[in-house]
C-alpha cells in the first residue's frame, strides 16, 4: 500500500503517546481491544457483531472517534488498497478525569455489580488520558492526508450508549471471581511498569520524557483504599515521595539533599486541604526531584570525589580546606587534589568557592542580611575577602549584585 510508511510513523507516534492500536482484518478482534474491562465484567465481545459495527460506522474516507458505552475513545481509520478490508483501531482513551461520582453514575447505567466497582474504578488508572486532543487529530489528520489525498477525507464521532454489540456470558461465574482477577493484577502490572518508567526518568533528570508520561497519564491512578478520598490521595502522594526518594538515591543524589526535599514534601502533602493542592503537589513534587537529579547527581564521579562534594554540599560554613576534606577522606592531599581535578576538570578549591559564592547570591537576593553575615554563612569569617572573592566570580560587588536584582 502507497501509505505504508506513514502507517508505521503513525502508530509508532501513537505508541509514544502511550495508546495501543490495532490493525484488524475479517473477524480477528484482539480479545484485550479494551484493556480486558468486558471480559472481566463478564461481556465476552461477539467478534462478528463488533467488526459489523466498526465497519459501519467507519465509512470510506472517514476518521471515525468512537466514543463507548464506558466514556472511552477508540478511533477507528479504514485501510483500503489491503488484501482484506482493515482497520487501524486505536485506544482506548479517556479525555476528562474520571471522578468517583462519575464512575458510580456510569456503573450503574450499565448495571455493574457494586461489588465490581473497585475493580472497574481500578481500571480507568490504567487508561491514557489526553484532555488535548489537538496533537492526536493533527496526527490523524496526517494519515489521512497520505491515504486519501488533502481535502479528500472527514473525521467524525460517534458514540455508543448501550451495550447492543455485545452479549453477556456466565454472570454467576464472574460473580464468584477473587479480588485478585486478571483484569486486577493486569492493571496492577501496568502501574507498577508505569511508575518503574516514571522513576527511571527521574533518576536519570529526563524532563522531556516525564513532562510525555505526565501529559498524557490518567489522574485517577491511585486505588482508592478509605471513604475519605483527600486520604486516599494523600496516601498516594506520600507512596510517590518514597519511590522518588529511591529514584533520586540510584540517580546519584547525596543523602543530605533527598532527606531535606522529601521532609518538605512530607510536610506538604499532610498540609493539603482539597485534591486539587494534591493535583498541582505531584506535578511540583516529581519536578523538584528531576532538578534534584540535574543539579547535584554524582553518579559519574569516584566515591571519594562523591563524598568530598557531599561535604561541601552538606555544610559550608565548615573547614572545606583541601587538607581538611582529604583528611577526612582518609587520602592522601596530593592524591585526592589530583583526583578531583581529573573527574571535575576543576580544583578542589575553585568547586568550594563556586558553591559558596552560588549560596551568597541566594542570600543577598531572598534575605536582607547583612554583607558580613552573609560571608559568614557561606564559610567566609572576613568579609574584605568575601567581597574580593566575589567581585572575582561575578564581576561585581555583593552589594551592588543585591541592589540590582
Amino acid at each position: 500500500m502507497h501509505y505504508s510508511k506513514e502507517l508505521d510513523f503513525t502508530r509508532k507516534v501513537l505508541k509514544n503517546m502511550q495508546l495501543d492500536s490495532h490493525i484488524i482484518t475479517n473477524n480477528q478482534i484482539p480479545s484485550n481491544i479494551d484493556l480486558g474491562l468486558r471480559l472481566y465484567l463478564g461481556i465476552e465481545p461477539d467478534n462478528q457483531s463488533i467488526l459489523k459495527e466498526l465497519m459501519t460506522i467507519s465509512a470510506n474516507n472517514t476518521i471515525t472517534v468512537l466514543t463507548d458505552e464506558f466514556m472511552c475513545n477508540y478511533i477507528i481509520v479504514p485501510l483500503p488498497d489491503t488484501a482484506a478490508s482493515q482497520l487501524l483501531v486505536c485506544g482506548p482513551y479517556i479525555t476528562e478525569e474520571m471522578t468517583r461520582q462519575k464512575l458510580l453514575e456510569n456503573a450503574e447505567k450499565q448495571n455493574i455489580s457494586p461489588h465490581l466497582f473497585t475493580q472497574f474504578s481500578r481500571y480507568y488508572g490504567n487508561v491514557t488520558r489526553i484532555s488535548d486532543s489537538s496533537v492526536l487529530f493533527a496526527l490523524l489528520t496526517g494519515l489521512g492526508e497520505a491515504i486519501w489525498g488533502i481535502d479528500n477525507f472527514t473525521l467524525k464521532k460517534h458514540s455508543r450508549q448501550t451495550k447492543e454489540s455485545y452479549y453477556i456470558i456466565n454472570t454467576d461465574a464472574f460473580n464468584e471471581l477473587k479480588e485478585e482477577s486478571m483484569l486486577t493484577v493486569n492493571l496492577i502490572e501496568s502501574r507498577y511498569e508505569a511508575e518503574r518508567k516514571m522513576m527511571d526518568a527521574v533518576s536519570k533528570g529526563q524532563a522531556h520524557k516525564i513532562a510525555h508520561m505526565l501529559g498524557h497519564a490518567s489522574e485517577f491512578v491511585f486505588e482508592a483504599r478509605t471513604e475519605d478520598e483527600l486520604r486516599n490521595a494523600k496516601n498516594y502522594m506520600i507512596i510517590m515521595n518514597t519511590l522518588l526518594r529511591k529514584a533520586v538515591q540510584d540517580g546519584g543524589v547525596p543523602p543530605y539533599f533527598i532527606d531535606r526535599l522529601s521532609s518538605e514534601f512530607a510536610k506538604k502533602i499532610e498540609a493539603a486541604s482539597d485534591e486539587k493542592d494534591i493535583g498541582s503537589l505531584s506535578s511540583e513534587m516529581i519536578e523538584k526531584y528531576n532538578s534534584l537529579v540535574k543539579e547535584h547527581t554524582l553518579r559519574n564521579f569516584s566515591p571519594s570525589v562523591q563524598k568530598a562534594m557531599a561535604i561541601v554540599d552538606c555544610d559550608l560554613t565548615a573547614d572545606l580546606s583541601l587538607k581538611a576534606v582529604s583528611e577526612e577522606l582518609g587520602i592522601n592531599e596530593s592524591y585526592f587534589s589530583s583526583l578531583f581535578r581529573k573527574e571535575t576538570t576543576k580544583t578542589f578549591t575553585h568547586f568550594v568557592n563556586e558553591k559558596r559564592i552560588e549560596h551568597a547570591k541566594k542570600l543577598l537576593t531572598s534575605t536582607s542580611l547583612q554583607i558580613q553575615t552573609v560571608a559568614q554563612h557561606c564559610g567566609i569569617l572576613d568579609v574584605n575577602y568575601f567581597t574580593k572573592l566575589f567581585r572575582k566570580y561575578t564581576g561585581t560587588t555583593p552589594g551592588r549584585y543585591r541592589n540590582r536584582q
